[in-house]
């Protein structure tokens, strides 16, 4: 199963949702169940099921029963999912297209992926990449020991956010 997040942002993010859509239609992505909590997004799917928000307890399960994970850069969403090792692709919602008020998405998204926890898309095309090569991406292991949180403190200073 995918699980697609879009958080609870009030900012369109139909973007994502498109890409995934077409790489459906285009067969590369196949034969799973895609499950899409869509927030405030207005979008209707006829390869996805869309939601707009569920219980906490719900989501959580949904992570855990996940085998891939596609998600805005909410920091919440991107932890669940680097807690239970899982292939993540992050897709930050983007000043340029009135997705979100500026880019800190992106600069957490990149963070995140040089560490190696996570893959980052910003387009159609690379998500088609990231998905292509999920097999070989094997996820960092998070370790909860507080060097990672104090350096995305850090780093979340240092952006201003």
């Amino acid at each position: 199963m995918i699980l697609v997040s879009l958080g609870s942002s009030q900012f369109d993010f139909s973007r994502l949702l498109r890409a995934i859509d077409n790489l459906i239609k285009n067969g590369l992505i196949k034969d799973t169940t895609i499950n899409a909590q869509i927030g405030m997004t207005v979008y209707d799917s006829q390869y996805m099921n869309c939601f707009p928000m569920i219980s906490d307890v719900e989501f959580k399960r949904m992570v855990c029963e996940a085998d891939l994970i596609i998600t805005h850069a909410g920091v919440g969403c991107i932890m669940s999912a680097m807690r239970l090792r899982k292939k993540t692709i992050i897709f930050p919602r983007l000043k340029e297209y009135h997705e979100h008020l500026d880019n800190h998405q992106l600069e957490i998204a990149k963070f995140f992926s040089e560490q190696r926890y996570l893959l980052l898309a910003t387009n159609e095309e690379e998500l088609k990449n990231c998905i292509q090569n999920i097999d070989t991406f094997e996820p960092r292991c998070y370790e909860p020991n507080g060097k990672i949180n104090e350096l995305l403190r850090e780093k979340l200073n240092e952006w201003g956010i």
